[in-house]
C-alpha cells in the first residue's frame, strides 16, 4: 500500500540513528551508565510525546498535517546528532524521542479510521510489514553509517510520500474526558502488567551492548543481531494474527514466561563467565522475535470494544512504555556493570508482569472474542 511508503521511510531514518548513537556513546566512553542515561533521555521524552500527541490527534480532524510533520521535524536533530558535541548529540536524541512518538499513535488511527473491522488485520499486518522492513533497512544502514544528506534525502522523500499519497486523509474529534478516565482505571493493572514488562525488556536491551562485547563479539554483530530480528518480526507479525485468535491469555503467559527463562539463561552464562562469541546471539533473537505474538495478543484485549479515546488510550500506553523503558535504561545504566544481577532483575520483573496481569484477569474477565 503506498500509504505506507512514508512510514518504511521514516522508520528506516529513526532505527539507523537509534541503533547507531548509543553504540557511538558506549565505544567512545565505555561506559553503561552514560549508555542508560542516553536510553533515558530519549525515552522520557518519548513517553512525554506519546502522551501530548495522542491527545492532541483525539482532540483535532486534522491527520495529513501531522504526517508531513513527522519527517520535517526529524531533519534539526540529524544535525544535532552529527554535530560531534555530546551536549548537542543528547538534545538530539532527546528531541528525536518526542517527534517520533506521533508515529504508533498517528498510524493506528489512521488504520482505526480509515478501514473497516474485517479490513483491519490485512492492512495492520501490512502497516507492520513496512515498519519491520524499514527497521531492517535502517539497521544495515547503521553498519555503514551513512551520511547526514542521505539520512535527510530520505526524510525528503518520506514527506513527499506522505504529501501525495495522504493528501485526502481527514479523521474525527473522538475523544470523551469521563470515558476516557473510566478506560483507564479499568485497564490499571494491565497498564502495571505491561509497564513492568516493558522495564524488564529496556533493561535486557540496554545491556545487549556490553554483553555483546563480553561474548568476545565485534560491533557490527549488534546490528547484524538487530537485522536478524527484524527480519523474524516480519514473519511472526504475520503468524500472529493467525495463531493468537481466542488463545490470548494463553500467548501473553507464554511470552512472558519464555523471555523469563531466557534471561535466566543469559545470567547463568555470564555468571559462569563463558564467552559463547556468535553462539550468544540466538539468545537474543529468541527473547526479541516473540514480541509481536505478545504485542498481537495484549493490545487485542486492550482495545476490543473501545470505541472512543482511541488515540488517547493508545498514547497512554506508549507512555507507560516509555517510562518503562526509562526506569529500565536508569537501571540498567546503574547495574548493568554487573551483567548477572541485570538479567536477574530482568527474570523477577517478567515474572511480577505475569501476577499482575494475572489479576486484571480475575478482575476483569476478558471475552473469549
Amino acid at each position: 500500500m503506498k500509504i505506507f511508503v512514508g512510514q518504511a521511510l521514516v522508520t528506516t531514518v529513526v532505527t539507523e540513528l537509534t541503533l547507531l548513537y548509543p553504540v557511538e556513546i558506549y565505544n567512545e566512553t565505555k561506559s553503561v551508565f552514560l549508555l542508560g542515561i542516553v536510553s533515558m533521555l530519549f525515552n522520557a521524552t518519548n513517553a512525554l510525546g506519546s502522551y501530548v500527541w495522542g491527545n492532541v490527534i483525539d482532540s483535532v480532524r486534522r491527520r495529513k498535517e501531522f504526517f508531513i510533520l513527522l519527517p520535517l521535524s526529524i531533519i534539526p536533530c540529524v544535525f544535532l546528532l552529527s554535530s560531534g558535541s555530546i551536549v548537542l548529540g543528547f538534545l538530539g536524541y532527546s528531541l528525536l524521542g518526542f517527534i517520533y512518538a506521533i508515529d504508533s499513535p498517528l498510524y493506528s488511527i489512521l488504520l482505526l479510521e480509515n478501514f473497516t473491522f474485517e479490513q483491519l488485520p490485512k492492512v495492520n499486518i501490512r502497516l507492520s510489514q513496512f515498519t519491520l522492513a524499514g527497521n531492517i533497512t535502517g539497521s544495515l544502514l547503521a553498519i555503514v553509517r551513512l551520511p547526514p544528506t542521505y539520512i535527510i534525502s530520505m526524510l525528503v522523500a518520506s514527506l513527499v510520500s506522505n504529501a501525495i499519497f495522504l493528501r485526502r486523509v481527514a479523521g474525527s474529534s473522538n475523544r470523551d474526558k469521563k470515558e476516557e478516565k473510566r478506560e483507564i482505571r479499568n485497564r490499571f493493572q494491565a497498564i502495571l502488567s505491561f509497564f513492568t514488562f516493558n522495564f524488564a525488556a529496556e533493561i535486557f536491551y540496554t545491556v545487549y551492548v556490553p554483553f555483546n562485547y563480553a561474548m568476545g563479539n565485534p560491533e557490527y554483530l549488534i546490528f547484524v543481531s538487530y537485522t536478524l530480528l527484524y527480519i523474524l518480526d516480519e514473519f511472526l507479525y504475520y503468524v500472529s494474527s493467525r495463531i493468537i485468535e481466542n488463545r490470548e491469555v494463553f500467548f501473553i503467559y507464554l511470552v512472558t514466561f519464555t523471555r523469563a527463562i531466557l534471561s535466566l539463561s543469559a545470567s547463568l552464562v555470564v555468571a559462569s563467565k563463558l564467552r559463547l562469541g556468535p553462539l550468544s546471539v540466538p539468545i537474543f533473537l529468541s527473547f526479541g522475535s516473540i514480541y509481536p505474538i505478545f504485542s498481537s495478543s495484549f493490545f487485542s484485549i486492550m482495545f476490543r470494544n473501545l470505541k472512543k479515546n482511541r488515540g488517547t488510550i493508545i498514547g497512554v500506553f506508549n507512555a507507560v512504555e516509555d517510562v518503562a523503558n526509562i526506569m529500565g535504561s536508569l537501571v540498567a545504566g546503574i547495574i548493568g556493570g554487573t551483567l548477572a544481577n541485570a538479567y536477574a532483575v530482568v527474570l523477577y520483573s517478567f515474572l511480577l508482569s505475569s501476577f499482575l496481569f494475572a489479576d486484571y484477569v480475575r478482575r476483569a474477565p476478558v471475552p473469549s472474542s
